[in-house]
């Protein structure tokens, strides 16, 4: 995107007081904005509070935050959930380039919870060193989908996945019970093999059946809905 479309695009969107950001997915190549708002943000952080209390973040601990700057509805709300906690966070950029900031923070920081790294992170990271090693001393990793092989191949099992939606979040819940959304805010059903997600919650942005490009299914839980990505 160039700048003048950039403005072009905000000025399309007709931003409101209280708006946090403007975020953005694509299905099949053709991008999508949506607004997102300091209430959204605010509810995302408080799921993310639960999901990371379930993971033993406690007053003290700092979790690891891999991710990029135009990924903030879905990446900054672990932050801040963080923070409710009372701990604290570190970030790395989602790119090889910065895998050895990465294993610096892991090495200096001992964090409780390293959050978003994808192949190409982890491949770099592979690629300095043995990956079991620089990972070992993780109590929770939570990774992109696409990561998932490279960790395999390592002999690497992960706690879970954190996964983009279109708009909404999904992550691996610290019970086991497989990937959900906050179902307060989400509504996730499939179609062709396809996840679409409606919202249900206040959102700055209303989305109904709205394609993710996201392979998948949905399957029912003893409580709430369970997601299973892949075909």
């Amino acid at each position: 995107m160039t700048r003048q479309s950039t403005i072009e695009r905000a000025a399309r969107l007709q931003g409101k007081p209280g708006l946090a950001c403007i975020g953005q997915f694509s299905v099949d190549g053709e991008a999508v904005d949506f607004l997102y708002s300091e209430d959204d943000l605010a509810r995302d952080a408080a799921f993310w509070a639960q999901v990371l209390a379930g993971y033993g973040v406690t007053r003290g601990m700092r979790i690891l935050v891999t991710g990029v700057a135009w990924e903030m509805p879905w990446m900054h709300p672990p932050r801040l959930g963080a923070v409710r906690l009372g701990a604290s966070y570190s970030n790395t950029e989602a790119f090889g380039w910065d895998a050895r900031r990465l294993d610096t923070f892991i090495r200096w920081t001992s964090p409780r919870v390293v959050l978003g790294p994808g192949r190409e992170v982890l491949e770099s990271l592979g690629n300095a060193g043995d990956l079991a090693e620089r990972l070992q001393s993780v109590p929770v990793l939570l990774v992109r989908p696409d990561g998932l092989e490279t960790l395999r191949d390592a002999g690497i099992r992960p706690a879970g996945v954190v996964a983009q939606l279109g708009p909404a979040a999904a992550v691996s819940l610290p019970d086991g019970s497989g990937i959900a959304v906050d179902e307060s805010e989400w509504s996730v059903t499939e179609e062709d093999g396809e996840l679409l997600v409606t919202a249900v919650g206040p959102r700055a942005a209303r989305f109904d059946g709205q394609r993710t490009g996201v392979r998948g299914h949905v399957e029912q839980a003893p409580v709430g809905l369970r997601i299973v990505l892949g075909n």
